[in-house]
């Protein structure tokens, strides 16, 4: 069995860690020979994962901690994402309607849409007073 690669990481709850956030997952990739396209995709869903939980996340001003850890499992690129913010399943928010005229669709859930788009299999949980998102792209 190959070695299981990881990589932990701690942001803290401000915009300015998004930068940070690309660059562990450009080195993640490139440490695991990972495509551009799949580093791309896991990077594009994880900025708008952490970034929609720095901005909707927390009902205070207080500093707070998001855990991400990347790991690669068989065929599989796993990002595991805990926040103690608010709680907020994104499996909970209806598929948005993309054919819908401009005018007529209802302001957000686009960031949702589009992780469920890069993604193969996500998945949620409230577990210790913590939202823990699981998403995972096949990588081979």
């Amino acid at each position: 069995m190959a070695e299981v690669k990881s990589v932990s990481v701690v942001f803290q709850n401000k915009l300015s860690e998004v930068s940070r956030l690309g660059e562990v997952v450009e080195q993640f990739g490139s440490e695991n020979n990972l495509s551009p396209a799949i580093t791309n995709s896991v990077n594009l869903a994880l900025d708008e994962i952490i970034t929609n939980t720095i901005s909707y996340g927390y009902k205070d001003d207080a500093e707070h901690q998001i855990w991400l850890n990347l790991k690669i499992e068989g065929n599989l690129l796993v990002a595991e994402i805990e926040d103690d913010g608010l709680p907020f399943n994104p499996l909970e928010k209806p598929d948005v309607d993309t054919n819908l005229p401009l005018e007529d669709k209802s302001v957000g859930g686009l960031g949702i849409h589009l992780v469920r788009k890069l993604m193969d299999e996500i998945n949620y949980q409230f577990v210790n007073n913590k939202n823990v998102l699981l998403i995972k792209k096949k990588i081979a």
